[in-house]
């Protein structure tokens, strides 16, 4: 159902991230809120897919098939269960507007991000003004390289470093 319901959404989104920021083969990638898989399939770096829900995880698995560069977890994203400084690339669509703390989730990124990471973060607009989620983005101690602001998108899209 969650593919039926999101998928042309979440396709028109990661068009346009993905236009900006394509992990290459060296990455060391994670989808956090992975849901069913439907970015991660488009890697073909080093993967890891995040998700609290064993559901939508199974669902990943499913659609990745016998990916051996892709792993999933069933894990909270306010408690990242990874080292510090691990990812190269991290991609956060559709996520913080789920979480209590969303500067904590996006502390967590940040924690988890080598330095100079790129870090991929989507907010629904229903749930976040502008300045909202621009002041989320730098309060949680991101630096903002680019806001992209599209009309015809349910979301605000960002690319930040750490």
């Amino acid at each position: 159902m969650y593919d039926i319901r999101y998928k042309e959404e979440q396709e028109a989104k990661y068009r346009i991230l993905l236009n900006q920021v394509r992990p290459h083969a060296y990455d060391i990638v994670l989808d956090d809120g992975c849901g069913t898989g439907l970015l991660l399939q488009r890697f073909t770096s080093h993967s890891v897919g995040l998700d609290l829900s064993s559901k939508l995880l199974s669902a990943a698995r499913l659609k990745l098939g016998e990916r051996t560069n892709t792993y999933l977890v069933n894990a909270d994203s306010d408690q990242l269960p990874f080292r510090s400084s691990t990812f190269t690339k991290v991609f956060a669509v559709t996520l913080i507007q789920n979480l209590p703390e969303p500067e904590q989730t996006l502390g967590e990124i940040k924690r988890v991000s080598q330095p100079d990471s790129i870090i991929v973060v989507s907010g629904l607009k229903k749930s976040y003004s502008f300045d909202n989620f621009e002041d989320i983005l730098e309060n949680s101690g991101l630096f903002i390289e680019k806001l992209i602001l599209d009309e015809e998108l349910k979301d605000w899209l960002a690319y930040a470093t750490v």
